[in-house]
């Protein structure tokens, strides 16, 4: 695998939530998951629930997945195109998968999808496969473009978890 690091040494990341959908990555992608992530997701939705009231009904859990291309599963998306596992806190948009990861003090890659987690790099698909910065990151108040010798913190964090 590549890494553009010109690109990737350009932009600091600092999430700190959202206010808005229209700000917000929980609103502007689909997410894509696998099987397992899927699996794990559904390991802790009981607690993912208790931040987001919105996955059950009348004492029910929803069934918020369904069928994409490539075997792929996409987590499905509320009437503001969030994710539904975007949740509120003091008028930050926040994700309730990682809470839960907080709560139960377990990474977050055991139970966030890697697209999530990925969030502001993306890789590109091909032949040799490449690790770059999302196309439109610096529309995000999250990201600012930066000149840089070093990756920024957050970004740096990412990359050793992922890869």
């Amino acid at each position: 695998m590549k890494f553009d690091l010109k690109k990737i040494k350009s932009i600091d990341h600092c999430c700190t939530g959202c206010r808005s959908p229209a700000k917000c990555c929980c609103a502007r992608y689909d997410i894509l998951i696998s099987e397992a992530e899927m699996q794990r997701i559904l390991n802790i939705f009981p607690l993912a629930a208790s931040y987001c009231p919105n996955l059950a009904k009348d004492g029910e859990w929803l069934n918020v997945f369904e069928d994409a291309e490539d075997g792929q599963i996409r987590i499905d998306t509320d009437e503001n195109e969030l994710c539904v596992f975007a949740y509120r806190q003091k008028k930050l948009i926040r994700c309730a998968l990682h809470s839960v990861a907080v709560d139960l003090k377990i990474p977050v890659t055991h139970v966030k999808p890697f697209h999530c987690l990925l969030w502001p790099l993306a890789v590109s698909e091909g032949a040799e496969p490449a690790v770059s910065i999302q196309e439109n990151a610096l529309d995000f108040p999250c990201n600012r473009r930066r000149e840089s010798e070093h990756v920024c913190a957050s970004i740096a964090e990412t990359i050793q978890l992922l890869f």
